[in-house]
């Protein structure tokens, strides 16, 4: 996903092999990490996160619209956002998608808040697809799947506890510690929200489905779905605009 030509290459060789395509998941990703850079150039976290779904997801979809027509049933598309898109813990700022400034060249670059623009960005492509193409030929949903146990978080660890001997191991026992009280779920039961937006025939497309444990807590974020996200700028007009730029 950090190249756009892998990306053609991955989707010329699909083709190839496959004539139907039911349903697409944009799950793959990175968080946090040290400032980077995709190989067209783009910033790591919003190039991988969000523009290379982004035109997977474009490459694809007159296969997902010829398999609709061809079953007479939608085809699913679910990107995988975070409730990091709604979050002010990074940086004491709701996460934006700066039209300016996409890439961090003219700001001090927050892995955090990269992360969050990017999440925000993977919500604003679903919404944006709800828009673009009509629910009977294709479903679009967004998730936040819960903090899921997987090495995704290896760089906001490093972040919070360093990248040293002492705080790799102080951030592994603190992640051992989060799982063992159920703040972070299995891979299994982090995967139910996305298969859920799959399999279920009430999906409302265009929709913010979030895993529930991370909000319960929170009476302004009460998790659920569907919901909208609980940011003001993920907005039609955001999602229009990032889908054009």
């Amino acid at each position: 996903l950090a190249s756009l030509e892998s990306i053609h290459d991955f989707v010329g060789a699909f083709q190839e092999k496959y004539n139907r395509l039911d349903a697409l998941v944009t799950n793959a990703g990175v968080m946090a990490c040290p400032y980077g850079r995709t190989k067209e150039g783009f910033e790591m976290q919003f190039g991988v996160n969000h523009l290379g779904h982004f035109l997977l997801m474009n490459q694809l979809t007159p296969l997902l619209l010829k398999t609709a027509d061809e079953t007479n049933k939608p085809s699913r598309f679910v990107a995988l956002s975070s409730c990091g898109a709604a979050l002010t813990t990074f940086r004491d700022v709701m996460p934006t998608v700066d039209f300016e400034d996409l890439n961090w060249e003219t700001r001090e670059y927050h892995a955090g808040a990269a992360y969050g623009q990017s999440k925000l960005a993977n919500y604003l492509h679903a919404l944006a697809a709800s828009q673009k193409y009509s629910s009977d030929k294709l479903i679009s949903a967004s998730v936040h799947p819960g903090w899921v146990y997987s090495p995704l978080d290896v760089h906001a660890l490093g972040n919070m506890f360093g990248t040293g001997f002492i705080g790799r191991n102080v951030g592994w026992l603190v992640k051992q510690l989060l799982y063992w009280k159920g703040d972070i779920i299995s891979p299994v039961d982090g995967a139910q929200t996305t298969l859920h937006c799959l399999l279920a025939d009430d999906i409302q497309s265009g929709r913010f489905y979030s895993q529930m444990g991370v909000y319960k807590d929170e009476a302004s974020k009460p998790g659920g779905w569907p919901m909208d996200l609980p940011n003001p700028t993920a907005t039609p007009e955001a999602a229009e605009k990032l889908w054009e730029a």
